[in-house]
């Protein structure tokens, strides 16, 4: 898949995932951290597997991130599954 077909789903999930990570700030206001989505879309599309690296992410968090990010539809990739990692930048705004 070229790159800007990722982004532009990636770009559409965003407020899904931010969703997440703000019900996650009412229960810990501090949260912050860079966390790594991994994700790998099977041949037909759909996300095959997603996780959440990162230091310090309450279980729900990584949970509801994982299930938005297993939720989202991409492209039929040329010549079978994709691998792709994203990084989250999770920080409560001003």
């Amino acid at each position: 898949l070229p790159p800007e077909q990722i982004s532009e789903v990636m770009r559409a999930g965003l407020p899904r995932l931010r969703q997440c990570y703000e019900r996650s700030l009412r229960t810990n206001p501090r949260l912050e951290s860079r966390p790594l989505l991994a994700i790998r879309i099977a041949p037909d599309g759909h996300v095959a597997k997603a996780s959440l690296s990162g230091e310090n992410l309450p279980e729900a968090l990584e949970r509801c991130v994982v299930q938005e990010a297993q939720a989202l539809r991409f492209p039929k990739p040329e010549g079978g599954s994709v691998s792709f990692e994203v990084p989250l930048n999770l920080k409560a705004g001003p």
